[in-house]
C-alpha cells in the first residue's frame, strides 16, 4: 500500500467504541489553537487521552502513529515526504519517538507555508525537555497540556471554582451541598482520572497503575534519556509520592535516595518530570518577589490513583464537604499550569 493511501486509510478507519467518549474541557482551547498556530503540541502523561482527542481533531486529515513500527520507519526514512503525503491537518502521535529529524522536517514545512492548523503533534514526554529533540519550534507552535480526567469532566461539566475564587474579591462563590458520602469521596480519590482505569475494580486498577509506572520508568524514560538505573527511578518516584506537597530540597532527596551525587539526583528527577510522573508546583504569594525566591513543592502525578495532597482554606473546605461538619482527610489536586483546582 502506498504511503498516501495508507495514511488516508488509517485516518478514516472506524474503531470500535467500547464506552461513550467523555467530553474533554481542553477541546475548545485546542480548536482555537489550531485556528491560530501552524503547529499545536498536545502533551501529557501516557494514557491521559491525548490520542483519543487527537483523532477527533484529525478528520478529514491524516494520522501518523509513531508507536506503530511501520509508520515510524516511514517517518525515519523520509520525514518530509511522509509529512506531505496526506491532507492536512496531520496528527503526529507520540512525536518523541520520531526524534529531531522529524521535528526539523515539520519546521521546514511550516516555514514554507504559514497557514495555521497544519500539524497537531502529541507526546507523552515534555516536548521542550526531551533530550533527543533539539528543535523547539519556537514562534511556530503552541503547547497545551492534557492531564487525566478531572472530576468535572467525569461529571460532564466544566469546573469554575478557581475562576470564581480568583475573580471574586469577597471570597469563593456559594457552593451547593454535596450529595456524596465520605465513602464516595474515597472511591473517587482511589479511582483517579485515567480513562482506562477509572471504572476498573480496585484490584485490577492497582495492577494497571503498577504496570503503567513500570512501563514509563523502565522503558520510556530510559529509551529517551539513557538513564542507567531503572530501579533508582522507581525509588525516586516512590520518594516523591511519600513527600508530596512538601518543599523541594534536592539535598534531602539525595540523602534519602543514596546514590550518585546531588546533580545525578536532580537529573533523574528531571527525567520523571519529563515523563509527567512528577511535577513542581510553583510557590504562591501576594508578593511577586517571594514567588520567585520561595522553593516550589514537589508532587507525584496521580499514577497510583491517589492525587497529591494539598489543603483548601477552611471556608472552601466547608463548601466542599458541608454535610460532614468538617471534611474527611482527603486529598485535593491543585495545578497551577491548568489554572484550576480539581476537587476530589
Amino acid at each position: 500500500m502506498s504511503l498516501d493511501l495508507r495514511l488516508s486509510y488509517r485516518s478514516g478507519e472506524k474503531r470500535k467504541v467500547v464506552k461513550p467518549l467523555i467530553k474533554r474541557n481542553i477541546v475548545p482551547h485546542l480548536r482555537e489553537a489550531l485556528s491560530s498556530f501552524r503547529v499545536v503540541v498536545l502533551q501529557g502523561p501516557r494514557q491521559s487521552g491525548k490520542t483519543t482527542v487527537a483523532r477527533q481533531m484529525a478528520e478529514p486529515g491524516a494520522f501518523l502513529a509513531l508507536d506503530d513500527p511501520q509508520d515510524r520507519q516511514l517517518a525515519s526514512d523520509n520525514p518530509v515526504e511522509t509529512l506531505t503525503a496526506a491532507p492536512l491537518p496531520m496528527v503526529v502521535d507520540e512525536v518523541q519517538l520520531g526524534g529531531d529529524d522529524l521535528v526539523r522536517a515539520i519546521k521546514m514545512i511550516v516555514d514554507e507555508n504559514r497557514e495555521p492548523g497544519q500539524f497537531l503533534i502529541t507526546g507523552s514526554a515534555n516536548f521542550l525537555t526531551v533530550p533527543t529533540i533539539s528543535e523547539s519550534l519556537a514562534g511556530r507552535a503552541v503547547l497545551l497540556n492534557l492531564h487525566p480526567l478531572s472530576q468535572g469532566e467525569l461529571a460532564g461539566r466544566r469546573e469554575v471554582f478557581l475562576e470564581g475564587l480568583v475573580g471574586n474579591p469577597e471570597g469563593p462563590p456559594p457552593g451547593e451541598d454535596s450529595r456524596l458520602s465520605v465513602a464516595d469521596y474515597w472511591e473517587r480519590v482511589c479511582a483517579g482520572g485515567y480513562p482506562e482505569a477509572v471504572d476498573m475494580p480496585s484490584p485490577k486498577r492497582k495492577k494497571w497503575f503498577t504496570s503503567l509506572v513500570s512501563t514509563v520508568t523502565v522503558r520510556d524514560v530510559i529509551d529517551l534519556t539513557g538513564a542507567r538505573r531503572a530501579s533508582s527511578l522507581s525509588r525516586l518516584l516512590r520518594l516523591a509520592a511519600a513527600g508530596t506537597a512538601q518543599e523541594l530540597v534536592m539535598s534531602k532527596i539525595h540523602d534519602r535516595l543514596g546514590f550518585g551525587n546531588v546533580r545525578t539526583t536532580a537529573g533523574y528527577l528531571s527525567h520523571l518530570e519529563m515523563a509527567y510522573l512528577t511535577h513542581q508546583l510553583a510557590p504562591w504569594s501576594r508578593n511577586l518577589a517571594s514567588r520567585v525566591t520561595r522553593r516550589p513543592k514537589l508532587s507525584a502525578e496521580r499514577t497510583t490513583g491517589r492525587p497529591p495532597a494539598a489543603r483548601f482554606p477552611f471556608p472552601a473546605r466547608r463548601r466542599l464537604f458541608p454535610a460532614a461538619g468538617r471534611p474527611p482527610r482527603l486529598s485535593v489536586a491543585a495545578r497551577s499550569d491548568t489554572a484550576r483546582i480539581q476537587a476530589i
